[in-house]
């Protein structure tokens, strides 16, 4: 398998378009050394290869067999082996949180290897927006965690327990983004409650819109 390959994005769809962007406006060097934490097939790792990244190094439980220029490991995110790994510039952590068991050992991990001033960008199913309230509010269950979703997601996150969890390692949210940016083009919810959470907005505010939320965190 070659870094050209088309390669699967295990993620929303569009996510990756718009997180190259947000790598791009953010973090404009090309030199930088970045780590995507649970990479999967390594779609997202090419795609920055494309826009010109060097330097790109990947690990995940199941890594593809090799990627061009790419450097790829297997890692189990539930044990501590963080010091193997270096330091980096750009860290990606792309719909991963909510697969692991132990979360607290993931932010230790980014912790680690995470230079100081350096960004790392975390993805996760976004709980908070109006769309996620008013499924659990009829469903009574977590939206993407309920019967219906990925069977391995584990575990929900919220942006409060989030924010306490990093300030204990030094790290915070810089920057709290939302995808898709405008919350009327949602990908993940029916129309019903597209058309319920347009009728409420104008009543209700949108805390956290689109359907993933997207942390720039810092370290330091």
């Amino acid at each position: 398998m070659t870094a050209t390959a088309e390669l699967i994005e295990r993620t929303a769809t569009g996510l990756h378009d718009c997180l190259i962007g947000i790598v791009e406006s953010r973090v404009p060097d090309r030199g930088v050394r970045t780590l995507d934490i649970g990479c999967g097939t390594g779609a997202f790792l090419v795609r920055m290869h494309r826009a010109g990244y060097g330097e790109l190094y990947g690990i995940d439980y199941d890594p593809p067999v090799s990627l061009d220029e790419i450097d790829i490991r297997q890692f189990d995110l539930n044990k501590d082996q963080s010091a193997s790994l270096g330091q980096f510039d750009l860290v990606l952590c792309i719909e991963v949180i909510e697969h692991v068991e132990n979360v607290g050992n993931l932010l230790d991990c980014i912790h680690a290897v995470l230079k100081p001033g350096g960004i790392a960008l975390v993805t996760t199913p976004n709980l908070e927006s109006l769309h996620a309230r008013i499924r659990g509010l009829l469903s009574g269950e977590f939206p993407h965690f309920d019967g219906k979703s990925d069977p391995t997601h584990l575990m929900p996150i919220l942006s409060a327990s989030l924010e306490k969890m990093l300030a204990r390692r030094a790290m915070k949210i810089d920057e709290l983004l939302a995808y898709p940016a405008d919350a009327r083009e949602s990908v993940m919810f029916s129309s019903k409650i597209r058309r319920l959470r347009n009728f409420t907005a104008g009543v209700l505010k949108d805390p956290v819109p689109g359907d993933n939320t997207i942390y720039v965190i810092r370290h330091g």
